[in-house]
C-alpha cells in the first residue's frame, strides 16, 4: 500500500480526481469547488493513487495566525481509518507551526468526526444548530 500526502497541485485536476473517488452532490460540488478555490493552503492524501481525502486551511487575514480547516473524507478513507488518523496527527503537528490557532465546525451529530477532533486535541463550544465549532491550539 502507497500513502502520499500531496500539497497544492491543479485545482481543477485534484477537483476531477476528487469526483472519481466519492459521490459530491451538486452542493457539495459547489462548496468544495469554493473551498479549493479560496484557500491557499491545500493538500489531499492519496492511497494506491486515489483520493482518501482533501483538506485545506484558509487564513482569516494575510497576517493572521489564525486559520479556518476543512477537510473531505472519500471511501478510501472510511477503508483505512487508523491511515487518517495517523497522518492526521503528522499534519496537525505541521500546520500549528504556522498557525498557533486552527479552527473549524463539525456536523453535531458527526460522532466519528467529533471523535477524531477531539484525537487531534479538538475544544469544542456550544453547538449552533447542527454545528459545533472547535479549536484546535499549538501548545
Amino acid at each position: 500500500m502507497t500513502v502520499e500526502i500531496q500539497q497544492a497541485g491543479s485545482r481543477e485536476k485534484w477537483f476531477e480526481d476528487l469526483k472519481e473517488c466519492s459521490t459530491l452532490n451538486s452542493k457539495d460540488e459547489e462548496t468544495i469547488r469554493d473551498c479549493m478555490k479560496y484557500c491557499p493552503f491545500l493538500w489531499r492524501g492519496m492511497v494506491n493513487d486515489n483520493v482518501a481525502c482533501v483538506w485545506g486551511l484558509a487564513p482569516a487575514t494575510i497576517l493572521s495566525d489564525k486559520a479556518y480547516i476543512w477537510l473531505y473524507t472519500t471511501k478510501y478513507a472510511d477503508e483505512h481509518p487508523f491511515l487518517l488518523v495517523r497522518y492526521s496527527q503528522i499534519m496537525m503537528e505541521h500546520m500549528l507551526k504556522q498557525f498557533s490557532l486552527i479552527v473549524g465546525h463539525t456536523q453535531a451529530e458527526n460522532t466519528r468526526a467529533i471523535k477524531w477532533l477531539k484525537w487531534l486535541g479538538a475544544e469544542f463550544g456550544f453547538p449552533n444548530g447542527k454545528y459545533i465549532p472547535f479549536t484546535i491550539r499549538r501548545k
